[in-house]
């Protein structure tokens, strides 16, 4: 085998093993970003659940308590974009309405958009629950 055929197989040699390390990265991030959804979804449904209690409680005397309901419906709208992050963007498309309520009621703070801001966020929650059963399901 002479020089110029030799090269030429090493490059292709270099260009199929570049090709493979990309691979195994993305494979590895993909497993690492599963390993850490899985760990984190059942603690933040807990929080969402008691969140969204709290937010239950605070909206039956609203025109009181508006100020508390804002911060706990802030705390809410940042645990909503973690868990927008973690499930990436395909599999999050159902946190884009609550987050769009959330928006809404930071310019109008009126009742009626609290309790779709409560709606919302119970959404999110049966959405997070019904994942999480099926985990367990599929293993």
């Amino acid at each position: 085998m002479d020089l110029v055929g030799l090269s030429y197989w090493s490059s292709w040699a270099s260009l199929i093993s570049l090709a493979v390390a990309a691979w195994n990265t993305y494979l590895i991030l993909r497993i690492k970003a599963g390993i850490v959804l899985n760990v984190t979804l059942e603690p933040m449904l807990i929080r969402l659940k008691e969140n969204s209690a709290e937010l239950n409680r605070q909206l039956m005397y609203y025109e009181v308590n508006h100020h508390r309901f804002s911060e706990v419906a802030g705390i809410c709208e940042a645990d909503v974009k973690a868990l927008r992050r973690r499930l990436g963007f395909i599999k999050s498309r159902f946190v884009r309405g609550p987050l769009r309520s959330m928006r809404t009621f930071r310019r109008d703070r009126s009742a009626a958009n609290a309790q779709v801001v409560y709606a919302s966020l119970l959404q999110v929650c049966q959405h997070v629950a019904n994942m999480l059963e099926e985990r367990r399901i599929t293993g």
